[in-house]
């Protein structure tokens, strides 16, 4: 029970900590901060955990060559019994931490979805920002020639002159309407 109560700390405390960095990071940075732990237990599921089993496995073999050859004492029985069983205690203990680094590499890849989403989200503001900035410097040049052409129409005198070409009032408001 404590060994799937700390299992339990370790997620929470886990999750608690990518919700804070994504929460107060930029997505890339998040990206990074899981690309390097995918790293990290990836070379602890494919090398480290492995590479102790092993050892493990081939001593608990040659403990128990020993206990198949001839023995001499009971003492000799119950030394080699004990070391047997502690081997097979160690190796239970690494399958474990094999399984739960697999675990943790397989959650690792739904947070990585996840910030790659809210990436894509990011850029797809970013963009809507730009374009809408586009849209009010194009609206604060048109209003500016409708200002400056009524201006000139103005000045020219009512009734003076005709309106010609990008002079026109109907013509100005038709832009300045279709810019907003």
């Amino acid at each position: 029970r404590d060994l799937a109560d700390q299992r339990r700390n370790r997620a929470a405390s886990r999750t608690r900590e990518l919700r804070a960095s994504l929460a107060s990071g930029s997505p890339t940075a998040l990206l990074q901060q899981l690309a390097d732990e995918v790293a990290q237990r990836k070379t602890l599921v494919e090398e480290k955990l492995p590479g102790d089993l092993a050892v493990k496995t081939r001593r608990l073999e040659s403990v128990k060559e020993i206990l198949l050859s001839d023995v001499r004492t009971d003492s000799d029985i119950a030394a080699q019994t004990s070391e047997v069983n502690k081997l097979a205690a160690e190796v239970r203990e690494l399958e474990d931490g094999l399984q739960e680094a697999i675990a943790a590499r397989d959650g690792d890849v739904q947070l990585r979805q996840q910030a790659q989403v809210a990436k894509t989200i990011a850029a797809k503001r970013r963009s809507a920002v730009a374009k809408r900035d586009r849209l009010l410097q194009r609206r604060n040049q048109v209003v500016g020639e409708y200002e400056s052409a009524s201006a000139r129409q103005e000045g020219d005198g009512v009734g003076g002159g005709t309106a010609t070409g990008s002079t026109n009032p109907d013509e100005m408001k038709a832009k300045f309407e279709s810019v907003k």
